[in-house]
């Protein structure tokens, strides 16, 4: 009986001693901090108002001794839902002579309180990925999606300004227990997570409105948006998958204004070069790259309908995701014109797929300058040439025009300016009119490949714009075209 009784003695002595010390060790750290409650070893700290670095005040107050965890209650946090919860202690506010008591459980600031502040504390985030890092942990609204993120090692350290697609632990609720416990046991699909979950530009292919919404890739519904420093989190309805299961799906083709992807996990190669076949019909660089899985293949009755709508897509669409999965075929993208939506449905419907389209919004000046780069990086490694002091273009030079024909057609509201560039040997008017001539020939060039020559313009810049290296003209380099992406 002596035993019996002396225990809980002993642990409420325990708890009032480590109130004691580590209530004044987090007052110093965060003067908002008004209450700490104690469970054996482990506390809860409760707030005034919300703190700037909650997950930090954690991990200090951690390190006192005799403490095994501590949580930062609701009102230490940046919230979007209610702040009490009736069945916890409620905090108190400070007066600055006097102790109150909320219950036995609750210790609040006195006048006469003293501690020690642990001598290690976490510094400070510097980095936008670091505020991020730090805003998920104290969100109590984005506690899996903080797990995702820290176990991914992505976003720490990151030099911002990006955006966070963050769902809310309700969205990852709605995959069940199993996928989202799946989730966190492949460390390569936290990486595809993370990755799929940052988003480029706000103003680009993947954000649309639906009326007040703001969706993201046509099937998440943006709720909140946090800002913190340079960069934003987007607080999002859905989580951002493959398929619902968060398996990798069977084939999935990635159409993107500048170029293709092909991902899965297809056995069956005669298949997979099939449809590698169906998607170069877009004149888009495809990449492929397959995952492992045993029986993974496409039924022979989806196999010629599957191929036909992944050439359409390639044609009608500007950008889009194809897939096939355990669940079934769904395509996502953007549309050119209200036609070419209703050819991709009315295909899609014979697989009895899922359509999810939405017309191109206007490119953004930050797509523009992307598409620009991606020219220029084509032409880079495969410059236009042309023959010794003439404007005939030789004919190694014909597919990396096909490409950025391709990129053009992708793109039909854009109009280019085509500069054609000389070295500064020679005579500066010749130069002039050399450039100029194969300007127009690589505008020639353009619009036999399918591109209006409304939208082209031709310019000789000759060689005023020399590329100059350490004070000395690279006259190989300054032989060159350039294309200037017009909104």
């Amino acid at each position: 009986m002596a035993l019996g009784v002396g225990a809980p003695l002993y642990l409420r002595s325990i708890e009032a001693d480590l109130k004691q010390r580590v209530l004044a060790a987090a007052v110093d750290l965060e003067p908002a901090v008004n209450g700490i409650a104690f469970s054996g070893q482990d506390g809860t700290v409760y707030c005034v108002t919300p703190l700037d670095y909650p997950a930090q005040l954690v991990t200090s107050l951690e390190q006192v001794r005799g403490v095994r965890s501590i949580t930062a209650d609701r009102t230490c946090r940046v919230l979007r839902a209610p702040t009490v919860d009736p069945n916890l202690p409620v905090p108190v506010t400070l007066a600055t002579t006097t102790t109150t008591t909320v219950d036995r459980s609750t210790t609040t600031l006195g006048s006469s309180t003293t501690s020690t502040i642990p001598t290690t504390t976490t510094p400070i985030p510097s980095t936008d990925g670091d505020q991020i890092m730090e805003q998920l942990a104290s969100d109590p609204d984005l506690t899996t999606m903080a797990r995702i993120v820290d176990m991914s090692g992505r976003i720490g350290g990151e030099i911002g300004p990006m955006i966070l697609l963050a769902p809310v632990d309700t969205a990852f609720d709605a995959l069940g227990a199993d996928a989202a416990a799946a989730l966190l046991d492949d460390a390569a699909l936290l990486d595809d997570i993370v990755s799929r979950h940052l988003l480029d530009d706000p103003e680009g292919d993947r954000v649309t409105t639906d009326g007040d919404n703001i969706l993201i890739d046509g099937v998440a519904r943006r709720v909140d948006m946090i800002e913190v420093g340079s960069s934003q989190i987007w607080l999002i309805d859905t989580v951002l998958l493959d398929t619902e299961s968060g398996i990798v799906p069977i084939i999935r083709v990635d159409l993107s204004l500048d170029a293709v992807s092909i991902t899965g996990s297809l056995d069956d190669v005669t298949t997979l070069m099939r449809i590698e076949t169906a998607a170069s019909v877009a004149g888009l660089p495809v990449t492929t790259a397959m995952t492992s899985e045993v029986d993974s293949t496409i039924g022979a009755t989806l196999i010629g309908p599957f191929e036909r709508l992944v050439r359409a897509v390639m044609t009608l669409l500007d950008t889009a995701t194809l897939s096939i999965d355990l669940e079934g075929v769904t395509v996502e993208g953007t549309y050119r014109d209200d036609d070419a939506a209703a050819t991709v449905t009315a295909l899609a419907r014979v697989l009895d797929a899922t359509v999810l389209l939405n017309p191109r919004p206007p490119a953004s000046e930050a797509e523009i300058d992307r598409l620009t780069d991606v020219i220029a990086e084509l032409v880079a490694g495969n410059p236009i040439a042309f023959e010794s002091g003439s404007a005939r273009i030789i004919a190694g030079s014909g597919e990396v025009l096909d490409q950025i024909a391709a990129v053009l057609d992708r793109n039909s509201e854009l109009d280019v300016v085509v500069r054609g560039h000389t070295d500064s040997n020679g005579v500066p008017a010749s130069n002039l009119a050399l450039s100029a001539d194969r300007a127009a020939a690589v505008v020639t060039a353009l619009v036999n490949r399918g591109i209006a020559a409304d939208r082209l313009t031709a310019q000789g810049v000759g060689s005023a714009e020399p590329i100059v290296v350490d004070g000395i003209e690279d006259a190989e380099r300054s032989r060159r075209v350039e294309f200037v992406l017009v909104g």
